[in-house]
């Protein structure tokens, strides 16, 4: 989640490499995300966010080294 919220560009790959992750190893975590209705997988190629504010949430809250 902190991958997601991080990066400015919404597209799966951008957020992909930001995790250092392939695409087999994504897949699982992202569908995930879509069945708890914490993202949109709509747009193909591309995710966002869908709780408002939860982007300032995961950056003010999770910490990352």
């Amino acid at each position: 989640m902190f991958s997601i919220a991080s990066t400015d560009s919404s597209t799966i790959q951008t957020i992909r490499e930001a995790c250092h992750m392939s695409t087999n190893q994504f897949n699982p975590y992202r569908k995930r995300l879509i069945l708890k209705g914490l993202i949109d997988g709509s747009q193909r190629g591309h995710v966002r966010l869908i709780l408002p504010l939860f982007k300032e949430f995961i950056l003010a809250n999770v910490y990352q080294d």
